[in-house]
């Protein structure tokens, strides 16, 4: 039933369904989902081959033999199961952490084995996980759940047994740090979807004002600029009327990943709520504030405040624009990784990968 709801709200999307009629190539790497392909391919510099889960592409030979195997009932996973069977993989790797089903794999696909590795891939909480059964933890199962920071490794023992070991966040450990290169200017990250300002999540969209706002009022004061880096989906216009923002508001949606980094990494002062991007930054050593809607325990306060408004912003935003980056870099120290830990080039996750490929070959 849910995946006929899914193909009713996006009918559209299955006229640009990509259709494969030969059976998948056997490989020894299986990436579950499309998420971080492209750099997923970089990083390890070898094919491997993508089951593609969300109508994006459909290999109609492993439809046909999944239908003819186990016919149509419950066939979103008959066809998973078949296309592992077919690739034979030795491991399988999944960017989409939130996907019941690929902590049932090992329970789903029993013709082979296989090493499973599941990657956080963005900030999370409880809700998050909904589709599963948190009264049964213990059929979740992979090899290896990779976390950004050792606070989500906490949260992810709500969700799996499984073994976990913080790596950090692949796409931040993918790209390079931009050095030696300041624009001095304020770049808030913004949190606003179009829908939020009709529903239950409107409680973004009026926090993400107050602090445009004061933020608006501060570079006016101080005569400095600024830029908003946008969600996924949100336009430049759709934003400045959300905001009711000037046309010569800079303001940058549908960026690149690695454009994103770039900015980020550019800016004198990273401003957000709740962002994994933001986060990210802090890890990179950057100067950051944010202004979550809880406070974050056990974290220094000189950067953050749960409490907002004009006089605590500005008091903040005096004192980690002005602060020397030095300065800023000893009162982080070993507290930049509280959020996200930094691994440049994902050496944990390469290495993980390469020792189970050797021990298999042995």
């Amino acid at each position: 039933m849910k995946r006929i709801i899914f193909l009713f709200r996006n009918y559209r999307s299955l006229f640009r369904i990509k259709l494969k009629f030969s059976r998948p190539n056997k490989n020894r790497i299986l990436l579950f989902d499309y998420t971080n392909e492209a750099i997923f391919k970089r990083l390890i510099n070898r094919k491997i081959e993508v089951l593609y889960r969300r109508l994006e592409e459909i290999n109609l030979y492993v439809l046909f033999m999944a239908i003819k195997s186990y016919g149509f009932f419950n066939l979103g996973k008959s066809y998973i199961k078949t296309y592992i069977e077919y690739v034979e993989p030795k491991i399988v790797i999944t960017f989409n952490e939130l996907h019941e089903t690929f902590y049932l794999l090992k329970k789903l696909v029993k013709k082979n084995s296989f090493y499973t590795i599941a990657i956080q891939d963005g900030y999370r909480t409880l809700p998050n996980f909904s589709s599963f059964n948190l009264t049964n933890i213990k059929r979740y199962k992979v090899d290896q759940i990779l976390n950004f920071s050792r606070k989500d490794k906490k949260l992810y023992e709500n969700i799996s047994n499984s073994p976990k070991v913080v790596a950090g966040s692949f796409r931040n450990n993918f790209y390079k740090k931009t050095k030696n290169i300041n624009s001095k200017k304020i770049l808030l990250i913004s949190q606003y979807r179009d829908e939020y300002k009709n529903n239950e999540k409107i409680k973004y969209f009026i926090r993400e004002k107050k602090i445009l706002d004061f933020l608006k009022t501060f570079c006016k004061k101080n005569k400095i600029k600024y830029l908003i880096a946008t969600k996924p989906g949100v336009s430049k216009n759709n934003y400045m009327r959300a905001f009711n923002l000037q046309k010569d508001s800079e303001i940058i949606s549908d960026l690149n990943f690695k454009k994103k980094y770039e900015i980020v990494d550019k800016s004198e002062v990273t401003i957000f709520a709740d962002s994994s991007l933001g986060m990210e930054a802090l890890s990179r050593g950057n100067k950051v504030i944010s202004f979550p809607f809880k406070p974050y325990l056990g974290v220094p306060k000189f950067f953050w405040s749960h409490k907002i408004d004009q006089d605590i912003f500005e008091k903040k935003l005096n004192l980690i624009y002005g602060m020397k980056i030095n300065t800023w870099l000893k009162k982080i120290k070993n507290k930049k990784e509280v959020f996200v830990k930094y691994n440049p080039g994902n050496t944990i996750l390469l290495k993980i990968i390469k020792k189970y490929l050797k021990n298999n070959d042995e």
